[in-house]
């Protein structure tokens, strides 16, 4: 293959992958913001907690258990609570 045609100015890249649905787990109020958890499952990968602060993303971790994700998820809760924060 030439570089002209692995160049060629027509070629499109493939459209980018849908994203991922998450799980709500729980949201909570700390501080006037809006912290939230989700569980987005990898299949094989694992399943990932993610934390988001205002709808942005703040933190995230991957686990090879649903059961590991979950238990991070309550940590995290019991933490934010702990700290002042008010489950809405």
């Amino acid at each position: 293959m030439s570089d002209e045609s692995f160049y060629a100015p027509n070629r499109k890249p493939p459209p980018p992958p849908p994203p991922r649905k998450g799980e709500p787990l729980w949201t909570i109020r700390k501080a006037g913001r809006q912290l939230g958890c989700e569980l987005r499952d990898d299949g094989g990968a694992g399943v990932e907690v993610q934390i988001h602060r205002d709808g942005e993303f703040l933190y995230g971790r991957r686990w090879a258990t649903r059961a590991l994700a979950l238990e991070e998820a309550d940590d995290q809760r019991a933490r934010y609570l702990r700290e002042g924060g008010v489950l809405i």
